[in-house]
This record gives C-alpha cells, sequence and structure tokens, in this order.
C-alpha cells in the first residue's frame, strides 16, 4: 500500500509518501513502476498509532452494558437514568457518578426488590441499595475500594453473545481513538474468560491480578498498594488537609517483596499514588530488583523519588487527565500539594520514561484528550494546576507512542514511523482535533 499526499510524521523529519509491504513500513518513496493499492491523505496529517499504557478494557467493555451516569449533574439525574435502565444480569447497574453521591434511599427508591449498583467513576468504590444488600449478603450500602471490588466479582457474568458484543463495541471505541494495543492491567480468572469468549483484533496485553490469580497465561502481574487521592485512599506521607487522614496502605512490606519475587520474568505494574504507597514500592524495589517495572498513577511522587526511580529503571506512568476530571477535588483535599499532581514535566527533566493512561473505565480510552491535559493542566473549574508541570505537544506525544513502545519492550519496531517497523499509524482530521482513521499492520481497523 502507498500512502501519499500527505504529512507523515517521522523519525526523518515529515514526509509526503509512505510504502508499506506485508504490515510493515517498507521506504518513504513509491518503488519503480508501482501500479497498487493507493491511499490518498488528502493533506492530513499521519503519525504513530497509540498504545495504552494501563486500562481495562475487559472492564470497560463490562461497563458498555451499565447505565452512564458520567454525564449526571443531579441526584434526581441519576435516579431517572437508573430507573430507566435495563437489568445486567438480573441487577441495575449504574456506572459513573463522581461529585454527586447516590443514596442507599435513592438506590431503594430506583426499585426495592431489583439489586441496584452505583459505581464511583474510579470503579473502586460505590453504593448499592437494600435488594444488593440481601443479594451479595452485604451489612453496608455504601462501599470502601477493597469492599466494593470483593463484590464487583460477583456481579453475574454476561453471556457468550453478549460479551462478544461488548469486546467487539470497545475495541471499535479503542481503534476510534488511535490504539492498536489495549491493556487489561487487572486480569483476574473473569476478566480472562471474558476475553476467551470474544473477538479480539487489537493487540491486547494482560497482566494479571496477584491477589486473585497468578496465571501464567498472562503477559504480567499487578499489584495495588494504595487507593486514590479523589477518595482520600491513597497513602500519604501528611494526611489530607484539615484531617487525621493518611489514607490506606494496602499491602505489608513483606507482602510487596513476596509479590515482587513471584514476579520475577514477567513485568510487574504497581498501582501506586500517594508518596508514602510510592516509598514503600521504591524500598522494596530495592530489595527485589525487576527490569521495567511500571509504577502506575504516581500521583503524590516527590522529586527525590522520581531520582530513585530513574535509577532503578522504573517506568512512570501517568494519568496526566486527573489535573482535569479531579484537579479541584485534589486541591480541596490535597492544597498546595495538589499543584504537582502528576509532575510530568519534572519527570521527564529528571530523564524518566513516562508514559500516559486514561484507566479507562475511570476515563474514556481518548488519548488526544489526555495529551491536551498534559499539555494544558487546567482543571474543571479553570484554575491552572501547577503551570511548570506543563509539556509541549512533542513531549506529550512521545509518552503516547515511542515510551509506551517501550514500556512494552517494543520499542525497535513499534511507537514510531520508521523503516522496518510496524505499519501502525492513525490519520488525523484536517483540524488535527480527532482522528479518521487508524492501521494496525498494514490493516484499516476504523475509518
Amino acid at each position: 500500500m502507498l500512502y501519499f499526499n500527505g504529512k507523515i510524521l517521522t523519525d526523518e523529519g515529515v514526509k509526503d509518501t509512505l510504502f508499506v509491504r506485508n504490515g510493515v513500513i517498507d521506504s518513504f518513496c513509491a518503488p519503480d513502476g508501482y501500479e497498487g493499492e493507493r491511499f490518498d491523505l488528502k493533506g492530513r496529517a499521519m503519525t504513530s498509532a497509540f498504545y495504552d499504557a494501563h486500562g481495562h478494557i475487559a472492564a470497560f467493555a463490562r461497563s458498555l452494558a451499565y447505565v452512564s451516569l458520567r454525564d449526571a449533574t443531579s441526584i434526581e439525574e441519576i435516579e431517572f437514568l437508573l430507573k430507566n435502565a435495563a437489568t445486567s444480569g438480573g441487577v441495575i447497574i449504574g456506572f459513573g457518578y463522581d461529585s454527586i453521591t447516590p443514596t442507599k434511599e435513592l438506590l431503594d427508591a430506583v426499585s426495592p426488590l431489583t439489586p441496584v449498583i452505583a459505581a464511583h467513576s474510579s470503579g473502586h468504590m460505590g453504593v448499592i441499595n437494600s435488594a444488593a444488600q440481601k443479594l451479595f449478603n452485604v451489612d453496608k450500602s455504601e462501599l470502601s475500594e477493597e469492599e466494593f471490588m470483593l463484590l464487583s466479582s460477583k456481579i453475574p457474568e454476561s453471556d457468550a453473545t453478549e460479551s462478544a458484543y461488548l469486546m467487539d463495541k470497545a475495541q471499535q471505541i479503542y481503534a476510534s481513538n488511535g490504539y492498536v494495543l489495549a491493556q487489561e492491567g487487572l486480569a483476574s480468572k473473569s476478566e480472562l474468560d471474558f476475553l476467551s469468549r470474544s473477538r479480539i483484533y487489537l493487540d491486547v496485553r494482560t497482566f494479571a491480578d496477584m491477589r486473585r490469580t497468578e496465571n501464567g497465561r498472562c503477559d504480567g502481574y499487578k499489584i495495588i498498594l494504595d487507593g486514590s487521592p479523589q477518595g482520600k485512599t491513597a497513602y500519604l506521607s501528611r494526611p489530607y488537609k484539615g484531617t487525621n487522614n493518611y489514607g490506606h496502605l494496602a499491602m505489608s512490606d513483606d507482602e510487596v517483596l513476596e509479590y515482587m519475587r513471584k514476579s520475577r520474568g514477567k513485568q510487574l505494574l504497581v498501582h501506586a499514588n500517594g508518596d508514602a504507597a510510592i516509598e514503600q514500592f521504591l524500598r522494596c524495589l530495592e530489595k527485589v530488583p525487576l527490569h521495567r517495572s511500571v509504577l502506575i498513577h504516581a500521583q503524590l511522587i516527590r522529586q527525590e523519588q522520581i531520582e530513585r526511580a530513574v535509577r532503578m529503571g522504573v517506568i512512570i506512568s501517568f494519568f496526566s487527565s486527573h489535573t482535569y476530571y479531579w484537579g479541584d477535588a485534589h486541591i480541596k483535599n490535597l492544597g498546595e500539594r495538589a499543584r504537582t499532581i502528576s509532575p510530568l514535566r519534572s519527570a521527564l527533566d529528571a530523564g524518566a520514561v513516562c508514559t500516559l493512561h486514561q484507566d479507562a473505565p475511570v476515563t474514556m480510552p481518548n488519548m488526544l484528550e489526555t495529551l491536551c491535559f498534559a499539555v494544558e493542566r487546567v482543571t474543571r473549574g479553570g484554575i491552572l494546576l501547577g503551570a511548570n508541570e506543563r509539556v509541549n505537544i512533542e513531549q506529550a506525544f512521545c509518552c503516547a507512542t515511542k515510551n509506551c513502545a517501550y514500556q512494552y519492550g517494543e520499542e525497535a519496531f513499534r511507537g514510531k514511523i520508521a523503516a522496518g517497523c510496524e505499519a501502525n499509524f492513525i490519520v488525523l482530521s484536517q483540524s488535527g482535533e480527532s482522528i479518521d482513521a487508524t492501521f494496525l499492520r498494514g490493516q484499516k481497523i476504523y475509518g
């Protein structure tokens, strides 16, 4: 296939022509006498496709069967949406509430007989009604992160037909946002079975939840050391503003060290948001060195911790969308510490290999949006959150492409448009604000 009449962003500068042979980039000119297939870029830009540094594509696919509460602006709207929702496995499930929290009483009003679950946008906490309490044998209606994740594992599975439909829809959304590789970053047997019932056409990498499975089929492992800053469960060295709450540490050092030893030979992802949880990770990593371990989120990482992480070869994957979606909450909960949430610029300046992610389904798998957030760092309320941590678009784009390929150990043939690399790229719209087409190994998977 010959791609022509475009602005092709390559390691060798901007080209107007690209030739792909057997799914691999061959050259930046047409072969002599070539009369085969052609793709007219019509002056649009072509660049490397995106790679999901951290997300949960199986959980995202399942969430598509639930009623979305993301855009609800009042408690009455949440009630209306849930009352008009279809059941999933005999349960009404709403996903994505944030600043407006439903109550048990509201969910009982939605249905006194049908179990109703409202999941926070983080996927780590939620509220259930009386019928759900009875069904799942739970005493509480407002569930913490650990309690809610345990309950989530008990939600009835979709059948093979629905699983395949949901996974196909999820992959379409990922591909429409320029992704050729997606991650299931907390896989138990349930997620792996869900994926096995589906037709997979994206590249998908799975990382086993070490608390629930050590499945050898997975590409690596995942452990969780704390919670989230917006939920005030990220583990901090200083308490949340105006409280005596330091957050929650999920594991002891001995447990972390044991999981690190077991993970050797495969990549380990480590969820740590608070600086005290990050300190635990670095402290344990000094005792059990690992190759290309990935620090996931790292919201409140301190400068000296960044420098130690660089020395130990840790890849830092930032959830930079936090600056927009929860920046105002971070200011309220953390005070001045919120200014350095997701310190991408400091990490890059220190020599860290950094990637960007959306943690779908926490937020949508929209990398173009994430790039804007990393560059602008403006909250929903219009506050500039840490001007010194802004990066330029070239730096942000590298974190979404080349550095992601490095995270997966595939930097030699992915993450860039260069001869000998896989033909994984996107075609941007004329405005550059959306994606017109996505190609995986030369095959169009969107557009």
